[in-house]
């Protein structure tokens, strides 16, 4: 909030693209290290390898990364949605039992 964007739609632009880099980075920052730094590098004077080899690594790396992608894209459009219709029909219920005098239990 402190570029000071002339108008909504280059704010909204300027989010767009810092919030995608973001998420590709650090999405797959872990795929490039594995692949291009794992077996070349040491960090604080400790070697990393690949166990048993990178490519195998890799694959594990990416179907754990995509699995976990399409969990978490499919409870957003179908348990999110069926919680909220259930909390809602819950309150319209309250709502006919309060006007109509009966009791409403309290949870």
């Amino acid at each position: 909030d402190w570029e000071n964007h002339r108008t909504d739609t280059q704010y909204e632009d300027a989010l767009i693209a810092k919030v995608f880099l973001f998420q590709f980075v650090n999405s797959y920052i872990s795929l490039y290290y594995i692949a291009f730094l794992k077996d070349n590098v040491s960090i604080f004077g400790v070697s990393d390898e690949c166990v048993p080899n990178c490519i195998q690594e890799l694959q594990t790396q990416l179907a754990s990364i995509f699995i976990t992608q399409m969990v978490i894209g499919q409870a957003k459009e179908v348990l999110i949605p069926y919680l909220k219709a259930k909390a809602m029909m819950k309150l319209e219920d309250r709502k006919v039992k309060k006007q109509s005098g009966q009791k409403v239990p309290s949870t």
